[in-house]
């Protein structure tokens, strides 16, 4: 299981209509990954006065989150520091059951110096797509994004939200070098932009900063 990623990352939201016209462009260069379709469930940390999803949306040149996650299906919990310098994202992942001792130290040290704790758990539908000629060009396609700040336990809850309240869908591409020139092409010839669109960062401006509706919850991480 890989525990240490270095990747370019990049994200555009779609409306049903560009994703079915992207699909249709991209037949016979994608498949469905291992995992295929699934609902991805996460918790993020930050500070009470939500500093790191305010620094972060202030675009600064290298920053860092701190998310807990579980994939549907699964029994097991990844909890993940994640940094990006420009648009190259370096992750560490580990079980939460079973700590790797460099990463646990890395996260501890991430623990003790903001002092964030779990705020807002975040979830969406996943459809996972891997390129039929280059297995480190991963595409997945993120639908009914939605959150809440009441129960961080991994479960679906009557208190979600949706982020969009017009059907839209977060398409990230994933890869270890640029995008290839075909999909960039594909990409431009249907008017598909990138966009700075986290996820977290748009719940805390639309709902969030407005709101001021989580408190921090107590959760261990770590064994």
């Amino acid at each position: 299981m890989e525990t240490i990623f270095q990747r370019y990352e990049q994200k555009y939201i779609l409306s049903p209509n560009a994703f079915q016209q992207l699909m249709h462009a991209l037949r016979g260069r994608l498949q469905e990954d291992r995992y295929g379709r699934y609902v991805v469930r996460n918790v993020y940390y930050d500070t009470d006065d939500f500093a790191m999803i305010r620094r972060s949306l202030s675009k600064p040149g290298y920053k860092e989150k701190l998310r807990m996650r579980q994939y549907e299906g699964s029994p097991y919990v990844f909890i993940e520091l994640k940094k990006k310098v420009g648009k190259t994202v370096y992750k560490r992942r580990m079980l939460t059951h079973a700590p790797i001792r460099q990463i646990k130290r890395e996260i501890e040290w991430f623990l003790n110096t903001t002092h964030a704790l779990p705020k807002v758990a975040i979830s969406y539908d996943r459809q996972a797509f891997v390129s039929t000629d280059d297995p480190n060009l991963r595409i997945t396609f993120d639908a009914r994004v939605r959150f809440q700040c009441d129960a961080l336990d991994f479960l679906p809850h009557d208190t979600e939200r949706l982020l969009f309240e017009q059907e839209k869908i977060i398409m990230e591409i994933k890869t270890k070098n640029a995008i290839p020139l075909w999909l960039g092409q594909i990409l431009s010839a249907l008017k598909i932009f990138p966009c700075s669109c986290s996820k977290y960062g748009m719940i805390y401006s639309r709902y969030l900063a407005k709101e001021g509706v989580c408190s921090p919850v107590s959760l261990i991480p770590t064994r």
